[in-house]
């Protein structure tokens, strides 16, 4: 079996573990026991079938990327130079994705193609690839790309698969599970909350970033009660927890710079 049939074998399996079943165990087919842990903030539209055949486009374009990359460049690291390249491949992946979907959300040009992911305001795992095929070769060509231009292990990109669908399928999740008390740590707090990216499909003009939140700082695109929201939706649940049909109500305002995802983008 060649490189890119092995590998998608590998995603496939991987998409399932970390998508599909807390998808059907925490949105499709929720336990009561989780509804006070449930955000709600958005709206879900035409259920959850709109998402199937872009999900499948994008398994297309990923496959077609894998063909691409160049299996000779993959080298055998160890040491420092080893270990040193799970965090370069993240922190490099967390600007690439940072600008690119920045790029999408500011030109009305290539929202065109990002729009198919903004199709509901109430996002769930089954998001993570509702792609464009444009989009979607956006994302996965970063992997044929990565190791033409650094010397990097087979595993070591393995491994970037796995986080960056792990922590989309977290983001996309309705749910808050990051522990409150760790946002007390300033390192620890720059790590992006459920919170921070189901915002970003309510009002979807701030919260850019993807692993990490000090792209969305730096650049000034952290919705301005992010932070607030999240402890507001803490609290919420800490009160709610005992009752089983209690839901977290949070109180979002919708600023004058904002918009939501129903209207267009605008200049």
């Amino acid at each position: 079996m060649n490189f890119a049939n092995t590998q998608f074998i590998y995603v496939l399996a991987l998409y399932g573990i970390v998508v599909l079943i807390p998808f059907l165990l925490l949105c499709y087919a929720p336990l009561k026991s989780m509804a006070s842990w449930r955000m709600n903030l958005g709206v879900r539209t035409k259920g959850h079938s709109k998402e199937i055949l872009p999900t499948l486009g994008s398994f297309i374009v990923l496959y077609a990327c894998l063909c691409l990359i160049p299996t000779h460049k993959f080298v055998s690291l160890s040491g420092w130079k080893y270990h040193l390249s799970f965090p370069l491949v993240v922190l490099i992946h967390d600007a690439y994705f940072y600008w690119t979907h920045w790029a999408m959300h500011k030109s009305k040009f290539l929202y065109r193609f990002h729009e198919q992911h903004h199709t509901s305001s109430d996002a769930t795992p089954l998001d993570v690839l509702a792609f464009h095929p444009v989009e979607a070769f956006v994302h996965f060509i970063f992997f044929a790309i990565y190791p033409m231009v650094i010397p990097t292990d087979l595993s070591v990109m393995q491994f970037m698969f796995v986080w960056m669908l792990v922590c989309n399928s977290a983001g996309h999740l309705p749910y808050e599970f990051y522990p409150k008390f760790l946002y007390d740590f300033p390192v620890i707090r720059q790590f992006n909350a459920a919170t921070h990216h189901q915002m970003h499909h309510k009002y979807y003009t701030t919260n850019f970033s993807i692993y990490y939140n000090w792209w969305d700082r730096w650049m000034g695109t952290n919705h301005k009660d992010y932070f607030t929201t999240y402890k507001k939706i803490k609290a919420a649940q800490s009160v709610l927890s005992s009752s089983s049909s209690a839901v977290v109500e949070v109180p979002f305002s919708r600023g004058a710079h904002e918009t939501t995802n129903t209207q267009s983008l605008q200049g």
